[in-house]
């Protein structure tokens, strides 16, 4: 497994550890309710040095990025951000990643860790293939990201760097000064509530992590790991990349028409996201609450009148609403909010009810 920076301090701390897409992270420190109520009520740290972070640059910068994402960054200033998909060309997905300007000819984009070796050949492939003048430098193992999210965030970071971090707004981004450490700093994350990713240089990855560790225990701030991660993306009824979306399933079916631009001129996979828009959409992901107490899990069927009309993608019981929930894609007619349906848990037939995502009320922001 590989270690990220923050990797000695928890050896320190006895964290366990365990294989996350290649690395070496801990599923929690004290605990996942724990953790979980923490990022609701106050804040909580992730070590996200996983993802993946890759700068762009040259005059064909822009031109690369436009054909490879589905979003339109030809309105994107220096300083903002947003949430695109990479397509292949079936319309199925190659990652979900967020890509920022940096300067004119520069961008940085974030993929997710497990897809990040097949997202940066993607890039050099449509670089050869186009003659793009274009540096695509991969940039993960020389620095170290943070999340620090919920809604005591912005408070700690006050306190630890002189900057204006508070008025950033959502998917913008800035250099600033944070603990006496250069970092960039978005006002972004993945857990619903608000929040800030920061990233630095590898060898100072841990001296970030206990400076903002220090500067939030007067807010209650915890450290925390992969299952709050997933239970609170869960609960904000936010896509994970090999359950919401994959190579297999089109794009067009996963609810993120905000992220797709089909009035671009054109990028991989337009063609045949456009074609299963146009023709009627299939399947339409939706969220469901589970009536009775119990845990629906990635892979149970769906039913409704007793035929299988879907499948969980993703599913936990969800600590803030003291119930299970979950995310399935579901035939078309039959994804309507209010419906009922039942989820095959154990072999029983458990009520459920299809509700709007997210499931929580999101956090403020910016």
């Amino acid at each position: 497994m590989k270690p990220t920076p923050i990797h000695v301090w928890r050896e320190r701390n006895h964290v366990r550890m365990v294989d996350f897409a290649g690395w070496a992270l801990p599923i929690f420190h004290s605990g996942i309710l724990e953790e979980h109520h923490v990022v609701r009520q106050a804040a909580g740290l992730f070590d996200v040095s996983h993802m993946g972070r890759l700068r762009i640059e040259g005059p064909h910068a822009f031109a690369l990025l436009q054909l490879a994402l589905t979003n339109d960054l030809s309105a994107l200033q220096p300083g903002r951000g947003r949430y695109t998909l990479l397509c292949l060309e079936n319309g199925g997905t190659l990652d979900d990643a967020i890509a920022f300007r940096l300067a004119d000819e520069a961008f940085q984009l974030i993929p997710n860790a497990v897809n990040k070796d097949a997202v940066l050949a993607h890039l050099l492939g449509l670089r050869a293939r186009n003659d793009f003048r274009v540096e695509i430098i991969d940039q993960t193992d020389s620095t170290a990201m943070l999340a620090l999210q919920g809604p005591s965030s912005a408070r700690i970071l006050a306190d630890l760097s002189p900057e204006p971090i508070d008025e950033l707004r959502f998917f913008a981004h800035m250099d600033a000064m944070i603990g006496g450490i250069a970092c960039c700093v978005s006002r972004s994350g993945y857990t619903g509530e608000d929040g800030f990713e920061i990233s630095c240089a590898a060898g100072q990855g841990e001296a970030l992590w206990t400076a903002i560790l220090e500067a939030g225990q007067p807010h209650g701030l915890l450290p925390a790991g992969l299952g709050a991660r997933d239970s609170l993306r869960i609960e904000a009824g936010l896509p994970l990349y090999g359950h919401e979306l994959s190579r297999e399933i089109n794009a067009a079916y996963s609810g993120l028409d905000f992220a797709i631009k089909l009035e671009k001129s054109d990028f991989i996979g337009k063609q045949a996201v456009a074609a299963a828009s146009r023709d009627g959409r299939e399947r339409v992901l939706s969220g469901f609450c589970l009536s009775v107490r119990a845990v629906p899990r990635e892979g149970f069927a769906i039913a409704r009148n007793g035929a299988e009309i879907g499948r969980v993608t993703s599913g936990v019981f969800s600590p803030t609403l003291g119930r299970g929930i979950g995310m399935a894609y579901i035939e078309a007619r039959h994804a309507v909010i209010g419906a009922p349906i039942e989820v095959a848990i154990r072999q029983k037939a458990a009520p459920a009810v299809i509700v709007e995502r997210p499931f929580v009320p999101r956090g403020r922001r910016a």
